[in-house]
């Protein structure tokens, strides 16, 4: 079976992993100060926290930005549901808006939803593609980066997640860093930052990573550049082998993507095509699980967009171990089922 994703994991990181089990000293400590100081390395942001979870890193986030109970803060309605969760886990009210006509927010989307009680707008750069942040942030609302599945650089050079008041990342098994579990809250703001240092030390429950989450994060994040240049190479062999009508929207954006997801327009039934790959040896799945207004019965008719791409969105594998033929493979096989009558 080719998986949709799945850690890389290297038998450097084994033993990695191996040296400080055999150190004894496992619990929260200096390989994640280590990682802390390598991570602000490779991003150039300056000041960046280790937290137990993305879904955490939110949470703090959205607490070093002073909001809670009664405050409005807009997010996507196509993104995962623990965004949302973790806006209500600080009393707040989501808004939920609209995505653009790539998947991702857009000023035009946000914009309207802005009133006197929006303290925070959660841009969230899915599938690796940027969210063009300088106009959201031209608004003037604290903007919070979404980078659980976006941890890389774009065409131009410029690293996502560098535009806006504050960053999260995701260390989790199958995000760009696979570390098990795990997450980062990062700033370049030095009044942010002190916050959140004041935060971690009244409330360890949020940073309280392991050393040997760390130490495998670590040992990932060593050979990142070539994991991003991987992804690249995916991408293009995919470019060239499935059919234009389906990568066009995703050339669209290729430019401002790093490639964490490969998602393709689709507009045969997706829980029978999800079925048949699955029959092939092949994982495919939707963009996101669910719409999240649709979780909160609001209409679809605020959400054109969003609705488009969650039933038009097939996401292939792009993990950075899968081979050239696998490649070649499921190219053949997304061929094959758009030439049957399925």
């Amino acid at each position: 079976m080719i998986p949709h994703s799945a850690p890389q994991i290297s038998n450097q990181d084994i033993k990695n992993l191996n040296l400080v089990l055999q150190s004894g000293m496992i619990a929260s400590g200096d390989e994640t100060k280590c990682f802390e100081k390598e991570f602000s390395t490779f991003t150039g942001i300056n000041h960046v926290k280790a937290t137990t979870s993305g879904t955490s890193a939110l949470v703090v986030a959205l607490k070093t930005l002073g909001i809670g109970v009664d405050d409005e803060v807009i997010l996507p309605t196509y993104v995962c549901k623990s965004v949302l969760h973790a806006v209500q886990a600080v009393g707040a009210r989501g808004i939920l808006s609209d995505v653009g006509e790539r998947w991702v927010m857009n000023y035009e989307s946000v914009q309207p939803l802005i009133n006197k009680n929006t303290k925070a707008i959660i841009v969230v750069h899915i599938f690796g593609i940027a969210v063009k942040v300088e106009a959201l942030a031209s608004i003037g609302i604290p903007i919070i980066e979404d980078c659980c599945q976006a941890l890389g650089f774009l065409g131009d050079g410029s690293l996502i997640g560098a535009k806006g008041d504050i960053s999260i990342y995701s260390l989790h098994a199958t995000k760009c860093l696979p570390a098990g579990e795990g997450g980062i809250i990062a700033t370049n703001r030095g009044d942010l930052g002190e916050k959140i240092d004041k935060i971690s030390e009244e409330n360890k429950l949020y940073f309280n990573l392991s050393d040997l989450s760390s130490t495998l994060a670590r040992s990932q994040l060593s050979t990142y550049n070539q994991v991003l240049e991987r992804r690249i190479q995916i991408a293009d062999q995919y470019f060239n082998l499935l059919p234009k009508e389906c990568t066009e929207p995703l050339w669209d954006a290729r430019e401002s993507s790093m490639f964490f997801r490969f998602p393709i327009r689709w507009l045969k039934n997706i829980s029978e095509t999800i079925i048949w790959f699955d029959s092939e040896g092949i994982q495919v799945r939707r963009g996101v699980d669910a719409l999240l207004h649709r979780l909160d019965h609001l209409e679809d008719d605020a959400f054109p967009n969003a609705v488009k791409a969650f039933e038009s969105t097939l996401s292939l594998p792009i993990l950075p171990q899968i081979s050239s033929s696998q490649i070649q493979y499921i190219s053949q096989q997304v061929q094959a089922y758009l030439n049957s009558n399925n």
